[in-house]
């Protein structure tokens, strides 16, 4: 079972906590929410479904020191770009591969063991689907973007 962390609950990522919340081969371990109102909540309640036993959560901090396979990343990246980058990169850095619907950098990420997939949100993403490898692309050295 891969143990997966949903990183936003906005208008993607609510379908990506029902998502994963319906897959057997699929754990959800923690949520992060950027609104006060949302913090402190079972994430399934924040997202609609009911409730899946996980609280989420304002602090960055909690999310990277769980212990997870993969982090969905879709938070309005194209707001802060920079600020996205570097939430990805330290994920990475902590040994967790990511997922993200937001923009993407003109290279791909790699640290560590860790890797990074770009997906679109337009039309909508499948984090439902799984893919069976990441593309060639993403299989890179350190980039300079990830200090």
């Amino acid at each position: 079972m891969l143990r997966v962390i949903q990183w936003a609950t906005g208008s993607v990522g609510r379908h990506a906590v029902a998502a994963v919340h319906e897959r057997p081969d699929l754990e959800l371990v923690g949520a992060l929410v950027y609104s006060d109102a949302k913090a402190c909540r079972d994430v399934g309640d924040v997202c609609g479904i009911g409730p899946v036993g996980v609280t989420a959560t304002t602090d960055p901090d909690e999310i990277v020191a769980l212990d997870a396979d993969c982090v969905l990343y879709m938070p309005q990246g194209e707001m802060n770009p920079m600020g996205a980058l570097d939430d990805i990169c330290r994920l990475l850095g902590s040994g967790k591969n990511v997922v993200s619907t937001g923009p993407s950098p003109a290279s791909s990420i790699r640290a560590a063991s860790a890797t990074k997939w770009w997906t679109g949100s337009s039309p909508p993403a499948r984090p439902d689907r799984r893919p069976s490898t990441p593309p060639a692309s993403n299989r890179v050295g350190p980039q300079k973007f990830c200090h």
